[in-house]
């Protein structure tokens, strides 16, 4: 699986959005659905209105002309009547975006990571036989919005145990040097400092 983790302000998210409508043509489509057929945003204004509805998680699934051959599958959730969910590597194919949130509450406020991934291989439909390699339009897609993700920004470094966290968006990183956290789990992240080459 290929994928990048940031920290991204809701500004931030948009902008990428923006990004893969003008440079890709993606449709977009939520994590999940009131149908069993997908619904497809296609306008900035339309995902823009989903994300506001949506204030505690988002999560899309990218169509494009150019790496998507097959509709998407939903399964209808066992536990949630009437809310069908998008069927991972199945169809499409079509990149998992999970947009960066920030959280507030009474005293502090954060901003949870995203993600941007794929995978190297899907299944064509829920048959589960026949399986694709992702074309070769989604690794050019995949290098171009993984820099895109990166120009500009710092890695993050776990403040209680070292480990190398989430990318850190420019606006992110004001946001954090103003006192915001950046946090997942019960862990928190800073820009890593870069070492000095002698």
């Amino acid at each position: 699986m290929a994928g990048v983790h940031f920290f991204m302000t809701a500004d931030e998210s948009l902008a990428l959005a923006g990004l893969f409508i003008d440079r890709f043509g993606c449709r977009f489509v939520p994590e999940n659905n009131p149908t069993s057929r997908p619904r497809e945003l296609v306008t900035l204004d339309e995902v823009k209105f989903h994300i506001a509805r949506e204030t505690n998680y988002s999560r899309f699934f990218l169509l494009s002309p150019l790496w998507s051959k097959y509709p998407l599958y939903l399964q209808e959730h066992p536990s949630k009547r009437h809310r069908y969910y998008v069927q991972l590597r199945m169809g499409g194919p079509a990149f998992d975006w999970t947009l960066s949130r920030t959280v507030e509450s009474e005293k502090t406020k954060w901003i949870v990571p995203g993600s941007f991934s794929d995978y190297p291989w899907y299944l064509r439909d829920e048959s589960l036989r026949e399986t694709f390699k992702r074309p070769d339009e989604m690794k050019i897609g995949f290098l171009e919005i993984s820099r895109y993700i990166r120009k500009g920004g710092n890695k993050s470094i776990c403040s209680e145990k070292g480990f190398l966290g989430p990318w850190i968006s420019p606006k992110a990183l004001e946001e954090f040097r103003n006192g915001v956290w950046l946090r997942t789990g019960d862990f928190h992240f800073e820009p890593k400092r870069k070492t000095k080459r002698t």
